[in-house]
C-alpha cells in the first residue's frame, strides 16, 4: 500500500493494516503476548504485550539477520574472562596482561579502562570497564550494563525485557511499524468496528420502516379497492335510471307523436313530414343513448384505453406495466422514478418533502440544512449535495437531521466534489440520514 488512506475504501486497503490477534475484540495490548497479524489474518513473526516484544522469526538489525541465540546472549552478558588462551589452551595473557606461551588456566586476568584488540578466545574472562574490538566473538557471555557498538550479529535468538533502536527494529528483513504507527492501526480498527456498528444500525432501522410502508402500501390498496368498487356501483346505479329515463322519454315522445299526427292530419297538410321528422329524431336519440350505455365501465371486468383521472383511487391490489401482481400488493413491471428536484442555495437551505423525494444543491459558501417541512413517517429519499469551483464549503444541520453516533459528518473539500445525504423519515421531527462521501 502506497500513500495514506485519504479517500480509500476499506474493502480495498484493510489487509494492508496491521492488527493484535486478541481473544476478545477491541481490547487492545494486555500482559498476554499476542500475534501481530495483517488485516487478513496472516500472522507475523512479531508478537506483543504490554511488557514485551517477542521476535518468532529472524531478528535482523540495519538488514543483517541476527544469528547468535538467546542463550549465547544470555551467557555474554552473565559471563566473565578469567584467563584467555588459544585453541590449544595454552595461556596468552596473564593475569599481568603479559603474553606468554604457557601459564596457570587458573589465573585471573585484569585489564586497562581501554583495551584494543583483534581477537580474543577464551573459556571465562571478565571486564570492569569498556572492550574495543574489530571482532568480538564468545560461545556464551552475559553482559549485566547496556551495550554499546556500531554493529552486530546474532546467528541465534535473542531476548530482552526492551529493544531500543534509534531508527527502525527490522523482522525478516521489514522494518517493525513504530508504536506510534501501531497506535493509528489500532485507533483505525476501532473506528472501522463503531462505523460498522452505526451501519449496521442504520439498515435495521431501515429495514423496519421498509416493512412499515409495504404494511402502508397494503392498506391504501385495500382502501382504493373499496372506493372503486363503491364508485362503479354509482356509476351503473346513475347509468340504469338514465336509462329508464330516456325509455320514458322515448314513450312520452311517442305519445305526443300519434296526437301531434292525429292532430296535424286534421288541421295542416304538412303534418306527415313533422311527425316522420319527430320519429327520426326519436330514432337517433334511442341510438345515441344505446351507444352511450354500451361505453359505460360495467360493475364488474372491463378495460379502459385511454388515461385515469381522480382525485382518488383506491385499489385491493396495483399492477403497472403487467397484468401480474405475482403475489403482491404493488408490481411495477420495469421501473419507477422519483425526479431530483433542486434546492435554493442560501444560508440556510430549505427542504420541502412535498415538492419531491430526490434533492441536488450545489454550496457557494458555508451553510445550514434547515429542518425539512411537511415530514410524513415513511418518506425516503436522496440529497445531493456538490462543492462549488472554490470548494471547503461545510454543512450544519437542523435539530430534526439524526446521524449515526449523534455526530454530524464533514463534506468533503474538493472543489465540484459530490457527496450523498441518504434519509428516511422516521417521525415529523425526526429524520434518520447517513452521508456518502466523495463521489467523483
Amino acid at each position: 500500500m502506497t500513500g495514506d488512506l485519504t479517500g480509500s475504501i476499506i474493502a480495498n486497503t484493510y489487509k494492508d493494516l496491521l492488527k493484535i490477534n486478541a481473544a476478545t475484540s477491541n481490547n487492545g495490548l494486555t500482559g498476554d503476548l499476542r500475534t501481530v497479524q495483517d488485516g487478513g489474518g496472516t500472522a507475523g513473526p512479531l508478537q506483543l504485550s504490554t511488557a514485551q516484544l517477542n521476535v518468532t522469526g529472524q531478528f535482523a538489525i540495519g538488514g543483517t539477520v541476527l544469528t547468535a541465540t538467546v542463550s549465547q546472549l544470555n551467557d555474554i552478558a552473565a559471563g566473565s574472562f578469567e584467563t584467555i588462551t588459544d585453541a590449544n589452551e595454552t595461556v596468552l595473557i596473564t593475569a599481568d596482561g603479559v603474553s606468554v606461551s604457557t601459564a596457570s588456566t587458573s589465573a585471573s586476568l585484569r585489564v586497562n579502562p581501554d583495551l584494543s584488540i583483534s581477537s580474543i578466545t577464551a573459556s571465562i574472562g571478565s571486564f570492569t570497564t569498556s572492550v574495543s574490538a574489530t571482532n568480538f566473538v564468545a560461545a556464551t557471555g552475559s553482559f549485566t550494563t547496556k551495550v554499546s557498538g556500531v554493529a552486530a550479529e546474532f546467528s541465534g535468538n535473542v531476548s530482552a525485557n526492551n529493544v531500543y533502536a534509534a531508527t527502525n527494529v527490522f523482522v525478516g528483513g521489514t522494518a517493525v511499524p513504530s508504536a506510534a504507527a501501531i497506535t493509528s492501526i489500532n485507533n483505525a480498527h476501532t473506528s472501522t468496528n463503531n462505523a460498522l456498528v452505526a451501519a449496521s444500525a442504520a439498515l435495521a432501522t431501515s429495514i423496519d420502516t421498509a416493512n412499515t410502508r409495504i404494511t402502508s402500501v397494503s392498506d391504501f390498496a385495500v382502501a382504493l379497492s373499496a372506493t372503486l368498487a363503491a364508485s362503479i356501483a354509482n356509476v351503473s346505479s346513475t347509468m340504469a335510471t338514465s336509462i329508464n329515463t330516456a325509455n320514458t322519454r322515448i314513450t312520452s315522445v311517442s305519445d305526443f307523436a300519434v296526437a301531434l299526427s292525429a292532430t296535424l292530419a286534421t288541421s295542416i297538410g304538412t303534418a306527415n313530414t313533422r311527425i316522420t321528422s319527430v320519429s327520426d329524431f326519436a330514432v337517433a336519440l334511442s341510438a345515441t343513448l344505446a351507444a352511450s350505455i354500451g361505453n359505460q365501465l360495467p360493475k364488474a371486468g372491463g378495460a379502459m384505453t385511454g388515461v385515469l383521472s381522480a382525485t382518488d383511487v383506491y385499489v385491493s391490489a396495483l399492477a403497472v406495466g403487467t397484468n401480474s401482481l405475482l403475489g403482491k400488493d404493488i408490481h411495477i413491471e420495469k421501473a419507477a422514478v422519483a425526479d431530483i428536484q433542486a434546492l435554493t442555495d442560501g444560508t440556510n437551505i430549505a427542504v420541502d418533502l412535498n415538492t419531491g423525494q430526490n434533492f441536488t444543491v450545489t454550496l457557494a459558501g458555508n451553510r445550514t440544512l434547515s429542518n425539512p417541512t411537511n415530514c410524513v413517517a415513511g418518506q425516503v429519499g436522496s440529497i445531493f449535495v456538490v462543492q462549488d469551483g472554490t470548494g471547503s464549503r461545510t454543512l450544519a444541520y437542523g435539530t430534526s437531521w439524526d446521524f449515526p453516533g449523534g455526530t454530524a459528518p464533514t463534506l468533503s473539500t474538493d472543489a465540484a466534489a459530490i457527496d450523498r445525504i441518504d434519509y428516511i423519515v422516521h417521525t415529523s421531527t425526526d429524520v434518520h440520514a447517513v452521508l456518502t462521501k466523495a463521489y467523483s
